[in-house]
């Protein structure tokens, strides 16, 4: 499974580049319309290993990769990692006092329900989402969420 973040984390690629000390490495984006594109750059240290940031700006899959300037055969050889950037959103419980309901999406409410509601997304619809810092795959098995975010006063 990829590694994930959410939109504004900083995702750190980390390496080792045998034969290239204090040679300048670079960060790329994949772009579905324009290619691979440089989003930050480092140097590599003397021990050849090497470290660079991102901070994550979209959500998707992202798919990053190192490389070294001016090496067109490395470039085109270089192993592309992925990361699973996830946007936040509001998230509501279903409480003891909805089960025995039936969802909108026909599914009785019990507590062992798995899912998610969502107001445009048909029935059924497999959604990815990060919990506890573990990604889960839930169906949408209702319409919503029609209540505020609860705030801590």
């Amino acid at each position: 499974m990829a590694p994930t973040a959410l939109v504004g984390d900083v995702v750190r690629v980390r390496g080792t580049l045998p034969g290239a000390p204090r040679r300048r490495v670079i960060l790329q984006r994949l772009d579905p319309r324009r290619g691979w594109r440089d989003i930050a750059r480092t140097r590599v240290h003397s021990t050849e290993r090497f470290a660079v940031g991102w901070r994550a700006d979209r959500s998707g899959r992202i798919s990053l990769r190192v490389v070294i300037p001016r090496r067109a055969s490395a470039a085109a050889a270089a192993p592309v990692a992925n990361v699973n950037v996830y946007r936040p959103a509001l998230a509501t419980l279903f409480g003891p006092g909805l089960y025995g309901h039936v969802t909108y999406c026909g599914q009785l409410l019990t507590p062992l329900l798995i899912g998610v509601a969502h107001r445009r997304l048909p029935c059924g619809t497999q959604v990815a989402i990060l919990f506890d810092h573990r990604e889960i795959i839930v169906p949408v098995v209702d319409r919503g969420p029609f209540t505020r975010a609860m705030t801590g006063t």
